[in-house]
């Protein structure tokens, strides 16, 4: 992906230096999806989908790499990678853990297919 700066401001090498610190970002999350929605108009503007929208368990996120800001969809915009590092990991563990199902197995045993009632009763 190519990432957006503008070689006729000021802070060109700024920008520069965000957009490496973007990429650096995006390879610490592999399971992460970015994209440019729309690379002609906005080529700016990168979106990274946390979980998977088909289970309806997902986060949108919003990186104006050149920037070194991003946004978590609905919520307030952070600069800085290391801010957008942090609400990434958030997000992970937000869509990837079910604290039912986890508190469930913490507290029961697994059911062998072999189990019935009686074998139950009799332990």
């Amino acid at each position: 992906m190519e990432l957006f700066a503008n070689p006729r401001r000021d802070d060109y090498q700024r920008q520069l230096i965000n957009n490496d610190g973007f990429r650096e970002l995006m390879h610490k999350f592999p399971n992460i999806i970015f994209f440019q929605p729309d690379p002609w108009n906005a080529p700016w503007h990168v979106q990274g989908i946390v979980g998977n929208e088909a289970e309806g368990n997902s986060i949108l996120f919003n990186f104006w790499p050149h920037t070194g800001k991003s946004q978590r969809n609905y919520c307030k915009s952070v600069v800085g990678w290391a801010a957008a590092e942090r609400n990434l990991i958030e997000a992970v563990a937000e869509v990837s853990f079910d604290s039912n199902a986890h508190a469930i197995d913490a507290e029961f045993d697994a059911i062998d297919d072999g189990d019935d009632f009686g074998t139950l009763a009799a332990e």
